[in-house]
């Protein structure tokens, strides 16, 4: 009998709408009434996910997407504080 191929959690970009494998995209939750990081993925609450892209995070506050998501108004000068030293991060690990 043959063994099914596991296939990769999909998980969607808020800013560009592709569709990635979830290993590939940076995950947000909202703690607090703050965005944070959620590197290990085990942050509760609802989560949202972002390509490494700097487009991706410029669309991303042009369109609200956080606030959409997050249901709240949150201040675009915070969200690119947090989202681009992530980005630092991931590019320092890569």
């Amino acid at each position: 009998m043959r063994r099914q191929q596991q296939s990769k959690p999909m998980r969607r970009c808020i800013a560009c709408y592709t569709s990635y494998p979830q290993n590939e995209l940076q995950r947000f939750t909202l703690v607090d009434g703050e965005i944070v990081p959620d590197t290990d993925g085990k942050n509760d609450g609802r989560g949202f996910y972002l390509c490494k892209k700097r487009e991706c995070l410029d669309v991303a506050i042009k369109k609200k997407a956080f606030n959409r998501i997050c249901k709240k108004n949150v201040d675009p000068d915070t969200i690119r504080q947090v989202v681009e030293k992530v980005l630092d991060n991931t590019k320092e690990a890569q």
